[in-house]
């Protein structure tokens, strides 16, 4: 009997160990950290209208940005980091690149190009285009893709029926030489998508073994209950082994860097979910359940996973356990978080305007940094320069290099 009740016990202590919920740790006094507020100089700026522009992509010595042209049409606007000279202008066939809807890959933009069935490639040393690959038959490509050394996995979506339902498809295109194949193919009602293609996030790694996965987040609507849920998805590509999880009833929100792949973990944050998954098993190493997580998003630096609650608060987790390390009352709103970067123990993030650095280790704001009267820079994107000493920063009607602040 005794051995029965301590082998209970120690089945509950595992169940518990994987779903978890850590009780709200009272915040680290931050009360007394003065706040570093001084106001930011430009090395150099650059005047513009920069309405659907890409993020500020950083390319060695140069960093490269995108007005808009016309519909179909923008154009790249490359520059000297250092000096800030104009170096090259040139119009590509993709007439909006905002909301990061491109990948870097060596020296390199890729995007969904003009007619929607072809995937382009911008080289901005040589400010070249070429084709990379053409949809081999009807469809759209989405604005989403993976994309790693060697290969790129894109989504496509067709309708059928005045849109009544959707055929889901991706392929593998080799880089080297444009061959595909396609690895994913299913047909959803068009309801159950909630108007989006229904392959989101899509994220591919290659695993130690030489496996390559995709990795996606499937929305699905079920009729009966009338709820709308979300899956993570993994595909193992050599084998088409698919692991899919439970249902988060939520409609998730693509683009918001909340589905992350790295090694063999995958971090997820959908609904009141936050799930670390080992990518080869598709099994739950840990997860946080908590109601106010809907709306949030997920940033992970440097062995921690942070949890951005606008206007409420900033938790951090142990990428590996799980566990809570610590957690701020924030007036923050999360803002764009993909720019964001670690520079002498602070985290430096784009929030409501203003340049914010935060302890990494505490939580505790430490910079709030805005521009000198006159400039007329209102923040909502960054990248920081290969070398990390200057911060590029995108307004919405300048652009601006500043030194990191020390």
């Amino acid at each position: 009997m005794k051995n029965q009740l301590l082998l209970l016990s120690l089945v509950l202590l595992y169940v518990l160990s994987a779903c978890h919920k850590d009780p709200a740790p009272v915040p680290l006094r931050c009360a007394d950290v003065v706040i570093d507020t001084s106001r930011l100089t430009p090395a150099w700026t650059f005047k513009e209208n920069y309405f659907a522009s890409i993020y500020p992509a950083v390319f060695g010595q140069q960093v490269v940005f995108s007005r808009y042209a016309s519909e179909s049409e923008s154009e790249l606007l490359g520059f000297d980091g250092t000096s800030g000279q104009l170096l090259w202008q040139s119009i590509i066939p993709a007439g909006y690149l905002g909301d990061r809807r491109y990948r870097q890959l060596d020296s390199k933009l890729y995007f969904k190009g003009e007619p929607q069935n072809l995937l382009l490639s911008f080289d901005v040393v040589t400010q070249q285009i070429e084709t990379v690959w053409a949809l081999p038959t009807s469809g759209h490509l989405s604005t989403e893709f993976a994309i790693q050394p060697g290969f790129v996995i894109c989504p496509v979506f067709q309708a059928f029926s005045n849109y009544d339902s959707l055929q889901i498809s991706a392929y593998l295109i080799n880089l080297q030489n444009g061959q595909s194949r396609k690895v994913v193919d299913y047909n959803v009602s068009s309801r159950s998508t909630f108007n989006i293609p229904g392959i989101l996030d899509p994220q591919a790694t290659v695993t130690t073994t030489g496996d390559t996965i995709l990795c996606f987040v499937k929305m699905e609507y079920d009729p009966i209950i009338q709820f709308y849920g979300s899956r993570l998805t993994i595909l193992h590509i050599s084998t088409g082994a698919i692991t899919e999880s439970e249902v988060v009833r939520t409609v998730y929100s693509s683009g918001q860097g909340n589905l992350v792949v790295e090694g063999n973990r995958i971090w997820w944050l959908a609904g009141d979910k936050l799930q670390c998954l080992d990518i080869n098993t598709g099994q739950t190493v840990w997860q946080v359940v908590n109601q106010d997580y809907a709306g949030s998003k997920l940033l992970v630096r440097q062995g921690k996973i942070l949890v951005f609650d606008d206007y409420t608060s900033i938790q951090a987790f142990d990428a590996n356990t799980g566990g809570l390390l610590w957690s701020q009352n924030s007036e923050l709103y999360s803002g764009d978080l993909g720019g964001s970067f670690i520079h002498n123990g602070r985290l430096f993030t784009v929030q409501g305007g203003y340049l914010v650095g935060l302890d990494f280790e505490t939580g505790c704001p430490i910079d709030k940094h805005g521009f000198l009267p006159g400039a007329h820079i209102e923040l909502k994107s960054m990248a920081a320069s290969a070398d990390g000493k200057t911060i590029f920063l995108l307004g919405y009607e300048n652009f601006a290099a500043v030194p990191v602040p020390q």
